[in-house]
């Protein structure tokens, strides 16, 4: 019961900001890592390729010049950088939820 209790009044006791990522991570972990990945390199993927589309329109000639394999390496680097940025913030948000988690559990031991 007690451990309970302090763990309850620990989590009250965490900022707000640290409350709400929690209870977000937790929420995004339910699902499965796959489908996180997925669903987020898809995004990010779609973006970054806007991004690369439209800055090499507006600011090279590369259109003119990079023959019919650019859109290729468009899709290709884009591809890339989502996994990439989905791959460092899955892995910062483990990190930061054990962290969290870690002062909980170590204010428990004491």
């Amino acid at each position: 019961m007690s451990y309970y209790l302090f763990k309850r009044i620990y989590f009250l006791q965490m900022k707000a900001e640290d409350r709400r990522f929690i209870e977000y991570w937790k929420d995004q972990r339910k699902g499965s890592r796959a489908g996180y990945y997925i669903t987020y390199i898809i995004g990010w993927a779609i973006v970054t390729f806007f991004i690369l589309f439209f800055l090499s329109k507006l600011l090279t000639n590369l259109w003119k010049t990079g023959g019919p394999y650019l859109i290729h390496i468009f899709i290709t680097l884009s591809i890339v950088c989502g996994f990439l940025v989905t791959h460092f913030t899955w892995t910062h948000n483990e990190r930061r939820l054990n962290e969290l988690t870690e002062d909980d559990n170590k204010e428990e031991l004491n």
